[in-house]
């Protein structure tokens, strides 16, 4: 098959959320297994700032995007797997480095990404059988293909899929910004765009892609419903199968303890001796003097509720006070911060919070962490879990959404399961988990086996790319009923 991918980051040239290694990780899986995989995006700042190696083409794109059309400048690159990318730049819409900015500009910005995408590939020798569109900011892909369809009838077979990473992000814009993006007014209306007054890109693709994947089957299950769905539910309902569930992997490449150049001391799962030293290395640069003998505890990412960082907040002391030790970074709610940087400043030698951390600090925290705390209310991929896994640091974590596809809850005498799982968002309860994981700690036979168990656990995109693999292939063999 010829696959076309669209998205708006892909690793490593820019990196916001899981979404962008993904958008590397999926198609690298798929070129192994002998399809056509290119990735279409945009380049986010000016080229001369990104430090990227890039082919310029002399010829540009033109775009229409409603009064005008933009003229982009179309830049070629690879990634180290082989597979093709391609990334427009276009003065006065693509200029800022950040990718999203949660404002209006977002609007013509990612409109560009899904209107150019189409108007590129009419201008290749060979068509996509699928494009692969990922989150809402590549949501208009079918609208746009559809226009495209209604003029040149060889783009017909092509098919479209939406991998919805995060529901909740879901490009909501005012009706007023229709016009600039390039958006047909007709498609304002509760069947396609509209959504509680406003123009919501998720849901128009969410209605319009030939198959919609969401990073869990449970998740997708649970979106069904009023309390996860918010709004969406009567969507995820009209579709039904329509929509899968996929979960996600990790790439081995870049994520591997044994290999990975980010870490004080490599190992596996045969022999992890080196994880000692990669304990003793995040503690040092978290600045934890407290007893070396105990359990290093981590989370980074974003600090706020959904998260279920509230919960954390309020049994931290208790926990503290149990000798463990903290590592926790990201930034977010301000009260929620700041109750953080007090708990650090409380107990120096024992909790390290920092709002800002690097690629290289994540992959130290999962190798040098013993438990990995995510606590989340909702948990549509439970991505950093399985990168916790991968390295060993066994997840603690609230039974929601993917975590339940992803975590198996260790038995009372830690025999079996691969983490430890809570059920209600309740302090209390994630304080409980939390002292399971000390009691396994403390009994180190049984914590070499259930670390050896978890880091044996095949959670490469193999799996995951061959599900994708028939998905595609179902999508071509039986067109989608009218």
């Amino acid at each position: 098959m010829d696959l076309l991918f669209v998205s708006p980051e892909v690793a490593p040239f820019v990196r916001a959320t899981s979404v962008a290694d993904v958008a590397a990780a999926l198609p690298k899986a798929l070129k192994a297994l002998g399809h056509k995989a290119h990735v279409f995006t945009l380049l986010h700042g000016k080229p001369d700032n990104r430090g990227l190696t890039l082919a310029r083409r002399l010829n540009k794109l033109s775009v229409p995007m409603g009064p005008s059309v933009v003229q982009a400048e179309i830049y070629e690159t690879r990634l180290v797997s082989g597979v093709n990318v391609t990334m427009i730049s276009a003065p006065g819409i693509t200029d800022r480095p950040e990718v999203y900015s949660n404002s209006a500009d977002d609007a013509r910005k990612f409109a560009l990404l899904a209107r150019a995408s189409i108007e590129w590939l009419e201008q290749q020798q060979t068509l996509p059988s699928v494009i692969h569109a990922h989150d809402w900011a590549a949501a208009l892909v079918p609208l746009f293909l559809s226009l495209a369809k209604a003029k040149n009838p060889a783009l017909a077979g092509i098919k479209t899929v939406l991998t919805v990473h995060d529901p909740e992000q879901r490009g909501l814009f005012e009706r007023s910004t229709l016009a600039s993006s390039g958006i047909p007014e007709r498609f304002f209306s509760p069947d396609e765009l509209e959504f509680y007054g406003k123009a919501c890109w998720l849901k128009h693709g969410m209605l319009r892609a030939d198959k919609v994947v969401l990073p869990s089957p449970t998740y997708a299950r649970e979106l069904a419903q009023p309390e996860a769905g918010r709004g969406l539910e009567g969507v995820v309902r009209h579709r039904g199968f329509d929509i899968a569930g996929i979960i996600h992997g990790v790439d081995y490449s870049v994520f591997n303890p044994s290999t990975d150049p980010h870490l004080a001391s490599r190992f596996d799962a045969e022999g992890t001796a080196g994880r000692e030293a990669c304990r003793v290395d995040l503690a040092e640069r978290a600045g934890l003097s407290g007893r070396p003998e105990s359990p290093i505890f981590a989370y980074a990412g974003p600090i706020d509720a959904a998260r279920g960082l509230d919960l954390l907040a309020a049994c931290a002391t208790r926990i503290v006070r149990n000798d463990a030790r903290w590592v926790l970074a990201g930034d977010g709610d301000a009260g929620l911060v700041s109750a953080f940087q007090e708990l650090a400043k409380r107990f120096p030698d024992r909790v390290s919070f920092r709002r800002e951390f690097d690629e290289a600090f994540l992959h130290k925290a999962f190798a040098g962490a013993d438990f990995w705390v995510a606590p989340s209310r909702r948990e549509p991929g439970a991505v950093s879990h399985l990168y916790a896994m991968r390295y060993g640091a066994l997840p603690v974590a609230r039974a929601a959404g993917a975590v339940r596809d992803v975590v198996v809850d260790c038995d009372a005498r830690f025999e079996s399961g691969t983490g430890f799982l809570f059920e209600s968002a309740d302090p209390d309860e994630l304080f409980g988990a939390i002292g399971r994981a000390l009691t396994v700690f403390r009994r180190k036979d049984a914590l070499a086996r259930l670390r050896h168990r978890v880091m044996r656990k095949d959670v490469s995109w193999d799996r995951a790319a061959r599900q994708y693999e028939a998905l595609y292939q179902g999508l071509l063999a039986k067109p989608r009923a009218a």
